[in-house]
């Protein structure tokens, strides 16, 4: 192995950088197996991200302001 070569390990997935034309074939698979949709039903009911770090900030804010 020389200076410009980088040994990657063996894996079962492509490791090339083919993204521009992988993109377009992933966001198709997505679509055809309704991945969005899917992750919005499974998600139903679940405080999201943003309610969870508002809530976090709000009480270290709290916390902060009693020191």
């Amino acid at each position: 192995m020389t200076k410009t070569q980088i040994n990657l390990p063996k894996t079962a997935f492509s490791m090339k950088a083919n993204l521009p034309t992988r993109e377009p074939e992933i966001l198709n698979y997505w679509q055809k197996i309704n991945l969005y949709e899917e992750i919005r039903k499974s998600s139903k009911g679940k405080k999201n991200l943003f309610y969870m770090m508002a809530h976090l900030t709000q009480t270290e804010i709290s916390t902060w302001e009693q020191h």
